[in-house]
């Protein structure tokens, strides 16, 4: 896989989640922090420790950060701090003003372009440019080539229940009755999802309501469809 291919892949926003948790982590809490987001989405698009930006490679060593670590445990349900929350709610704003249709790494790692941020300021220092040189050297990332729509179509149709139905602006947050909607269950059961962690969840800053990635709604939903058939004698 390419670094575009990675920088531009949604399940790896899942894969730098766990990382920035287990990050929190190890430090004795349970909140990720905007710094746990920002180590995690580096490590979740790097190779070998090195993240490639065209020219310019980030050598996560350099950061204090190690790439050989375990594999993280992307079923743990995040807590984000409200400066956490704030850079997703910018970075999926800023998807859409890319044309993306799904939250990639590459758009959080733009919203995490804040000098306020000690991880990123150290970034800063150690590759020798400034915060608008970063996003330029992320600006300058190609996309890679889209899925065929027919592909695109029948995947949606394959995650999908009958009657139920994902809708197509899949970088958009749900809020939980949207998502109760989109999966055909009452709000409650939808609740009791979230509660027992299998389905997560996170406040958006400024806001108390919840609100739910499409992405996890989709595994969600997908196990969902896959359990009875494990029941089955």
């Amino acid at each position: 896989m390419s670094s575009e291919e990675r920088l531009y892949d949604p399940d790896r926003v899942v894969v730098g989640t766990g990382h920035a948790i287990e990050r929190a982590r190890s430090r004795g809490v349970e909140t990720v922090e905007p710094d746990d987001l920002l180590a995690g989405m580096l490590l979740a698009v790097s190779r070998f420790g090195i993240v490639e930006l065209g020219t310019r490679a980030v050598d996560l060593f350099d950061l204090g950060l190690r790439f050989d670590l375990p594999s993280p445990d992307v079923t743990i349900k995040p807590r984000y701090a409200s400066g956490a929350a704030a850079v997703f709610d910018r970075a999926v704003r800023i998807a859409r003003t890319d044309g993306s249709t799904r939250l990639a790494p590459i758009h959080l790692l733009v919203a995490l372009a804040d000098p306020a941020y000690p991880l990123f300021a150290r970034l800063l220092e150690r590759c020798a440019i400034d915060e608008a040189r970063w996003r330029r050297l992320l600006a300058a990332v190609t996309p890679p080539t889209a899925t065929a729509p027919s592909n695109s179509t029948s995947a949606r149709s394959r995650a999908a229940s009958p009657g139920s139905p994902m809708p197509d602006d899949l970088d958009a947050l749900l809020t939980p009755d949207e998502a109760a909607r989109a999966l055909g269950v009452h709000i409650q059961t939808l609740r009791g999802y979230i509660r027992c962690g299998r389905l997560p969840a996170f406040r958006v800053a400024g806001e108390r309501a919840i609100r739910i990635r499409r992405d996890d709604l989709r595994a969600l939903l997908e196990h969902l469809r896959v359990a009875p058939a494990h029941a089955d004698p």
